[in-house]
């Protein structure tokens, strides 16, 4: 059985979070027996496809929604839509669907939609591929054993520079992984960070799911994600490596953690980093990834 994915053109190429998602989802598929295969070099028509996964609301055009409606093929769109911007052409045979409540919340109450469009919460993928703290990988790449770790790209919507405000007056060693896509945005970091006093390293993106993004989860002494679009996938990966995380987003941290030890979430008026850090608790149990799993096992049935 098969599963199209559509994607830009440029999900191949700029590892940010949504394509990150995508590779993870692909991932997942294989751990049902399900083939992944490119909607645009997919060769044998629609035998054994049993759903279309749609990344990008401007991915959507590129599909014929009504043929596959016709073959009662279902077609699920992760719109990657947290505010701001206009969307047009919503379609009624697609499915929408969101990795949380929070994130779905937003969309429709942001379009002011009243139209009866379909949309699912899904969770997130969680994926069984951590490699013991014992590796040491990435602490020899970079010389250090204590580091806070931020993952994802280097712009302004991921806020790096609160990052680095949070660990001023802290001797933490501030390390972001991610490849830089606003390079006035990165050069501000810089000149915050040498303001502030903090020292950082900017690594660059690393390859998905490689060896030494996982050593990199699985050594942080935190993982800090302070972005204004709801932290995601990376900090679920952090956080089932042992990673104690302190995240944004109240609600979104809430829904997808529940009351799990090893995950703060900073709202306004919060604690110094060094008071949160200091009553922190080792995570006691890993997102489990469950209603992500439920929804493929459902198309899976169909």
């Amino acid at each position: 059985m098969k599963v199209l994915i559509v994607a830009d053109q440029n999900a191949r190429f700029e590892p940010r979070g949504g394509e990150v998602l995508l590779e993870s989802i692909k991932d997942r598929l294989s751990q049902f027996g399900l083939f992944a295969v490119d909607y645009e070099r997919s060769e044998s028509g629609l035998n054994s496809v049993i759903a279309i996964f749609v990344f990008s609301l401007s991915a959507l055009g590129k599909v014929d929604a009504e043929k596959f409606h016709r073959a009662g093929i279902p077609v699920y769109c992760w719109p990657f839509f947290w505010s701001g911007g206009e969307v047009m052409g919503l379609d009624e045979r697609v499915e929408y669907v969101f990795n949380s409540k929070a994130e779905n919340d937003c969309f429709v109450e942001s379009l002011r939609i009243t139209d009866p469009l379909k949309c699912r919460v899904v969770g997130l993928p969680a994926l069984d591929r951590y490699t013991p703290r014992e590796n040491k990988l990435f602490c020899d790449v970079i010389g250090r054993t204590e580091y806070l770790l931020t993952v994802g790209t280097i712009e302004e919507r991921n806020n790096q520079t609160g990052v680095i405000e949070l660990a001023q007056g802290t001797n933490a060693y501030c390390v972001f992984v991610g490849p830089v896509v606003d390079v006035e945005y990165h050069q501000r970091c810089l000149q915050v960070a040498e303001e502030a006093g903090v020292e950082c390293l900017f690594m660059g993106g690393l390859p998905f799911g490689g060896r030494l993004i996982n050593s990199a989860y699985n050594n942080c002494s935190y993982y800090i994600e302070v972005s204004f679009d709801p932290p995601g996938l990376s900090s679920v990966e952090a956080f089932n490596s042992g990673a104690k995380c302190i995240l944004s987003n109240p609600i979104w941290v809430a829904e997808v953690f529940g009351d799990r030890r090893g995950v703060v979430a900073l709202s306004e008026g919060h604690d110094t980093l060094e008071n949160i850090m200091s009553t922190m608790e080792n995570p006691d149990e890993r997102y489990s990834g469950v209603e992500f799993d439920n929804f493929i096992q459902s198309i899976i049935s169909k």
